[in-house]
């Protein structure tokens, strides 16, 4: 005799009469077939929460990728910026100087795109997670919480409800983690500033530096303020890739509850037959 999913009671029972723990009939049957694992629940919507799902690993493998790519582009940086002002200082012939300004200016056109660049990258970041959303969407919207059935009976209704009650408690908690890794996302992308063109001293100033030495602090400050510029939005832009992989995290973790309690919510309990064995 089959063993219900709740294994409170025998059934579904393959004999017309109810079940004798309960009294109860259609217990764990979803479209025709027993339930004994709750991933035996596919439908539609277990479907699309599956791909949504399957999106936001993907999603996730990016972000996490995109926040590498930026750290060893701050590093770079920091190692020019520091390159250049030591060999900036240490200048004493004229082809050393020369040296110098042709480092600058090297520097200059490698992050002459950078704006540009960030700017894309913080799109990609802020898209991130938007198709899995789409495809959970009827998942969230055909949940039951807290739960409730007109129909429930027995004790195989009570542990149903029980199950639902302890996944709840998570999604709760979840739902609260996604909310302050969003609002730590939006707070870094709030402050993620355009950076302008590196700017290089004009012809004379380095002209003059060339033949004698002249003007090396301004040299220096040219360059070394918009590294310094470029490497705190690089921060920036870094910190919002590592908060989206936050993000995405949460949700993976947020549908994956969502998934296992609509499943759980859509296995049947028994229901009260009628003296004649008829289901009410």
């Amino acid at each position: 005799m089959p063993i219900c999913f709740w294994n409170l009671c025998h059934c579904p029972d393959a004999q017309p009469q109810p079940c004798v723990e309960h009294t109860g009939t259609g217990c764990s049957i979803v479209n025709g077939t027993a339930i004994t694992n709750a991933a035996q629940v596919d439908d539609a919507i277990t479907r699309e929460a599956e791909v949504a799902l399957g999106n936001l690993s993907g999603d996730l493998q990016r972000a996490e990728e995109i926040t590498r790519q930026l750290e060893a582009r701050k590093t770079d940086l920091e190692r020019e910026r520091a390159d250049f002002e030591r060999q900036a200082n240490a200048a004493d012939s004229m082809s050393e100087r020369r040296a110098v300004v042709q480092q600058q200016q090297a520097i200059a056109q490698r992050y002459a795109r950078l704006d540009g660049e960030l700017r894309a990258v913080t799109a990609e970041i802020n898209a991130l997670g938007n198709s899995a959303r789409v495809s959970v969407a009827p998942l969230s919207a055909a949940l039951i919480i807290p739960y409730s059935d007109a129909a429930g009976y027995c004790a195989c209704y009570s542990e149903k409800v029980r199950q639902l009650g302890s996944i709840r408690s998570q999604i709760t908690a979840e739902l609260a983690t996604l909310a302050a890794a969003t609002a730590a996302f939006n707070g870094t992308r709030a402050g993620i500033r355009p950076i302008a063109p590196f700017a290089l001293p004009g012809v004379l100033v380095l002209l003059l530096f060339i033949v004698i030495g002249a003007g090396l602090g301004f040299l220096l400050t040219a360059l070394v303020t918009a590294c310094l510029t470029a490497l705190a939005v690089l921060t920036l832009a870094a910190t919002l890739a590592a908060q989206k992989s936050a993000i995405l995290q949460s949700q993976v973790r947020l549908y994956k509850l969502w998934l296992s309690y609509y499943r759980i919510q859509q296995i049947p309990t028994c229901q009260q037959a009628a003296t004649d064995g008829t289901p009410h």
